[in-house]
């Protein structure tokens, strides 16, 4: 008798494993539905066994989904499996994928119809009206970062999260908020990155939770704000960008909660409500006074995508204003750094091969995502890699254009052995050395963090991110 793939795990069984069995055919009363192959979660259990096409045994009940088990399918040219019902629910998005016909969610508004216009016009140009602040930013050089100043900005970006979640608070009661104080905000992260960017970075993606709303808008402000400096953004557009980063999912508060904290995949019906978001950050930001014209334009098109599969209104990279797509690509990046229902959170690096892919495919701008790489590296600041001589380190700084190596920390030797956090001759700039280099890629310690996998390039459910 074949063997079934019911004892397929990560450990690389052999290739001939990948058969079904004639003897444990799948019944005719079995309720089952056919899904594709990349439609399967790795890493979730099954109540009910899984058959081919033809009906016979390819993985036993009770097993757990793994990508060694979906490789050996492919190579076997296995496109389809017949999943019971109660496991498509589970293990697959098939039953929930976007339908080209969902529900039409209502954006026609009088805000809408003003910012549509705009829009046909073609009026969504940024000029500078001063000098590109990329020019103006210190280089810290191979250095570590400044401990009381690291420290300030801790204290500065818990502060100003927890003003931004009472301001989000008033505009939801109908209370007004003054510009000004965002305009605050944003000015001070732009002072404190202008001095040491990394440092910054650092800060806002280790302590920022991004199932936070307000820490979330304040981790799209910097890393948008970033993003433009880099794309040769002045001081006026850097901050507007940033007050765009800070403002453009306030409507989130507007999505029920049972959704917007949803613990399962959602529904065509959930994401509808989801893609209101926009049109209830707009109601929202009336409630601003000083607010300039570009932050309702921007806001408003964050989620709509270059090739037109984004929302509200499916509209294509040259119908979109830069800010709104330096906003999604940054967004992009923080959605896949988060766990989500149906996945673990990615790699940093892993993060940045998916929008590398993605950009290729005419997800995102391939510009913007470059400028991410330029100022996070490919590497991400904060990541954490093995280097070719076996020890460990972590990513402090970017090291010019040379995206695939870093500035590390090195952290412990290749026997183990730690070295010491202030210890500034473990610091190691990997673009001016030849016999070091990244191998591998970690998570980081104490968090669930995976690779890339084909599956998650595909995956288009996503309440902050079509991804």
């Amino acid at each position: 008798m074949s063997a079934a793939i019911s004892d397929v795990t990560d450990a690389a069984p052999d290739a001939d494993t990948v058969r079904g069995v004639d003897a444990q055919s799948a019944p005719d009363q079995v309720r089952t539905e056919a899904v594709p192959v990349q439609s399967l979660i790795t890493n979730r259990p099954i109540k009910f066994p899984i058959y081919d096409t033809g009906g016979l045994l390819l993985l036993a009940e009770g097993s757990l989904i793994t990508t060694k088990f979906k490789e050996l399918l492919r190579a076997r040219g296995v496109a389809e499996v017949l999943l019971h019902e109660e496991d498509v629910q589970s293990v697959t998005l098939a039953g929930h994928a976007i339908s080209s016909k969902s529900p039409h969610p209502g954006f026609d508004t009088e805000l809408t119809a003003k910012l549509d216009q705009i829009i046909e016009s073609g009026n969504l140009f940024v000029a500078n009206s001063g000098e590109a602040l990329v020019n103006q930013m210190i280089s810290r050089g191979c250095r570590g970062y400044d401990r009381e100043e690291r420290d300030r900005v801790v204290d500065v970006h818990r502060d100003a999260s927890a003003a931004l979640d009472e301001c989000i608070q008033d505009a939801l009661r109908g209370k007004s908020v003054d510009c000004k104080q965002l305009m605050d905000t944003t000015g001070q992260y732009l002072t404190a990155m202008m001095s040491d960017a990394d440092c910054v970075l650092s800060v806002v993606m280790e302590v920022g939770d991004d199932t936070i709303l307000a820490d979330h808008c304040l981790q799209m402000s910097m890393l948008g704000m970033a993003i433009g400096i880099e794309m040769g953004l002045d001081d006026e557009n850097s901050r507007t960008l940033g007050l765009c980063g800070l403002l453009h999912d306030w409507g989130m508060v507007r999505v029920p909660e049972s959704i917007r904290n949803a613990t399962h995949i959602l529904s065509d019906g959930d994401f509808v409500a989801i893609k209101k978001h926009p049109i209830h950050a707009l109601e929202m930001l009336e409630k601003i006074t000083g607010i300039p014209s570009t932050v309702p334009l921007a806001a408003y098109q964050v989620h709509e995508r270059p090739n037109g599969t984004g929302y509200p209104r499916a509209r294509r990279q040259h119908e979109t204003h830069v800010f709104a797509r330096i906003l999604g690509v940054a967004d992009a990046y923080l959605a896949l750094t988060t766990a989500r229902p149906y996945r673990h959170a990615l790699m940093p690096y892993a993060a940045m091969e998916c929008l590398i892919t993605q950009a290729s495919q005419n997800c995102f701008d391939p510009k913007i995502v470059k400028s991410l790489i330029q100022i996070m590296a490919l590497f991400p600041i904060g990541s954490y890699v093995v280097l070719n001589d076996g020890s460990v380190a972590r990513v402090l700084r970017r090291s010019g254009k040379e995206y695939g190596r870093p500035i590390v920390q090195l952290l412990k030797r290749q026997d183990g052995s730690e070295l010491a956090e202030d210890d500034e001759s473990a610091i190691v700039n990997l673009a001016e050395t030849t016999s070091l280099h990244v191998v591998q890629a970690l998570p980081t310690p104490g968090a669930t963090q995976i690779a890339l996998s084909p599956e998650i390039v595909k995956i288009n459910r996503d309440p902050i991110v079509t991804v």
